[in-house]
């Protein structure tokens, strides 16, 4: 998707310095390609499919001028077919791959309870497939649960680094102990 963008733009960039150069002087009903960012919006328009009146109009000042509007309009309408086709793919592929991760529990439970029918060896159907597929789930719950243990641990000595910290600072910043004198008159003096 970036790389598709980032060549629009690029072929966007081209063809507005062409037309500008090639048309900007023309006297045409609007400021069509008089600068680059006024190209560059006119493309655009284009791009969606309505250049036929700005194309007429150069055509009426400049015989060939179909040319370069012919060429904008088969490269933009390649690579935006080519996005659209692209995104659909890409969202067909992750539909796909989401269905393939996700478990078939109701085959699973069918053939562990016994609900389901039997072959005729007496083995369910897909009954190797569901232990393969149990025991790996198995290792993963196993490593999902060691990392959560291992994690937890970290907590705790963190948390315990942390009070032993705010221990040390609350030391530090308390004020020192307020000593009470009495001077000889039996009158209380604080230092």
């Amino acid at each position: 998707l970036g790389a598709i963008t980032a060549l629009l733009s690029l072929i966007f960039y081209i063809f507005a310095v062409l037309f500008t150069q090639l048309f900007g002087d023309l006297e045409l009903s609007g400021d069509y390609f008089t600068r680059l960012d006024h190209s560059i919006l006119t493309l655009f328009v284009m791009m969606t499919m309505e250049w036929a009146d700005v194309a007429r109009e150069c055509m009426a000042e400049i015989s060939w001028a179909w040319a370069p509007f012919v060429a904008f309009i088969m490269i933009t309408g390649f690579i935006v077919f080519n996005l659209i086709i692209a995104v659909v793919c890409d969202a067909v592929a992750v539909i796909e791959n989401k269905e393939d991760l996700e478990p078939d529990f109701f085959g699973m439970i069918g053939s562990k309870d016994g609900m389901g029918e039997k072959e005729d060896d007496g083995v369910f159907p897909g009954e190797d497939d569901n232990y393969v597929q149990t025991s790996y789930e198995d290792a993963l719950v196993d490593s999902l649960s060691e990392q959560i243990t291992t994690m937890l641990n970290s907590q705790k000595e963190m948390l315990a680094t942390l009070e032993s910290l705010t221990k040390e600072s609350l030391l530090l910043t308390q004020p020192s102990p307020i000593h009470h004198e009495k001077n000889s008159e039996g009158d209380e003096k604080v230092k």
